[in-house]
C-alpha cells in the first residue's frame, strides 16, 4: 500500500483544501475521513491511501526514512497569514499562534531534500493550482487524473468537518494571501509573545529585506490568546512525538511481511 500523507508547518495552512482537491481530482482508491494520523491504517488492503493530519510533523521523520511507500506532502504558508486565520468552529478567535510554526519548521528544513518529501507553498497552490497539479503528479503516485485542480469546486463533495474548515466549497483562490496586513496588531502581538520571524520569512522568500517590520511601527500589539493553547509544554510536545519510532518499526515489519498490519480507521471511498 502506498500512502500519501499531508501534513504542514501549522494548522490553518491549507491541508483540508489540498486533501479535498486530491480526493476529488484523482481516482485514489481510498482516503481517510476528515483527519487520520500517520499511525492509522485502512480497514482493508488498498492500493493508495490518502490521509492528512496537520499535527503530524514531529512523527514523520523516522517513517519516511524507512518506508519507500510513504510520500509526505508538507504545506508551508506565510506565518503571518497563518496566525491571522480563523476557523468555522470558532470565528471569534484567531485559531493558532506561532507555537507550531516554531516547533515544526525545523522538520521541513531537515527533510526538504528527501525524494519522497514534497514541500508545497500554500501561496503557489492557490495562485497556480493547475501548474501545482502538474508538479504533484510527477512527485506522487496519484494515478489517473479525473479533473483539473482549477475545476475541483465543480465536482467536490466534502464532509461537514471539511466544510467548517474551508468555509464552503468554492473555486481555489488566492484571496487570503497577504491578509495579515489587515491584522497588524495580531502579528505584532505574536512576535512579542513568540519572537521575531524575520529570518524565516527571508529564508522562505516571503520577504526580501529585514525592513518589513517597519510596517508594524506604532501598532499596539494584540496579546489575547488563540483557540489553541498559546505555548507548548513538555507534555504536549511528548504527545506530538508519541509513537514515532514504534510507527517506523511497524512499517519496517510491514514491508518485510509484504502487507500492512491493518486496523479500523475512518476511511471513505474515493
Amino acid at each position: 500500500m502506498r500512502r500519501i500523507h499531508i501534513t504542514c508547518v501549522s494548522p490553518r495552512v491549507g491541508s483540508t483544501l489540498l486533501f479535498e482537491v486530491l480526493k476529488t481530482c484523482y481516482g485514489l482508491e481510498f482516503s481517510s475521513g476528515h483527519e487520520e494520523s500517520l499511525v492509522g491504517r485502512p480497514s482493508r488492503p488498498v492500493g493508495t491511501y490518502l490521509t492528512k493530519y496537520p499535527l503530524d510533523s514531529l512523527r514523520i521523520e523516522p517513517s519516511i526514512h524507512v518506508d519507500p511507500n510513504l510520500y509526505v506532502v508538507y504545506l508551508i504558508r506565510d506565518p503571518r497569514d497563518i496566525i491571522c486565520s480563523r476557523h468555522g468552529k470558532d470565528n471569534d478567535t484567531y485559531w493558532v499562534g506561532l507555537k507550531y510554526w516554531n516547533l515544526f519548521l525545523p522538520v521541513c528544513r531537515r527533510l526538504r531534500k528527501h525524494e519522497r518529501f514534497v514541500p508545497l507553498k500554500y501561496e503557489k497552490f492557490v495562485e497556480h493550482p493547475n501548474a501545482v497539479q502538474d508538479v504533484l503528479e510527477r512527485a506522487l503516485p496519484l494515478g489517473e487524473r479525473k479533473h483539473h485542480f482549477g475545476d475541483y469546486h465543480n465536482h467536490a463533495e466534502v464532509s461537514d468537518d471539511a466544510e467548517d474548515a474551508l468555509g464552503d466549497v468554492r473555486p481555489i483562490s488566492a484571496e487570503s494571501v497577504g491578509r495579515w496586513e489587515d491584522h497588524r496588531p495580531r502579528v505584532a502581538g505574536q512576535i512579542e509573545l513568540h519572537g521575531d520571524i524575520t529570518e524565516d520569512l527571508l529564508a522562505l522568500g516571503y520577504e526580501q529585506t529585514r525592513g518589513w517590520t517597519s510596517e508594524l511601527a506604532g501598532t499596539d500589539p494584540f496579546l489575547e490568546g488563540s483557540h489553541y493553547e498559546e505555548f507548548a509544554n513538555e507534555k504536549e510536545i511528548s504527545s506530538l512525538r508519541a509513537g514515532r519510532y514504534r510507527e517506523a518499526a511497524k512499517r519496517v515489519a510491514e514491508n518485510v511481511i509484504g502487507k500492512r498490519i491493518l486496523r479500523q480507521s475512518c476511511e471513505s471511498a474515493a
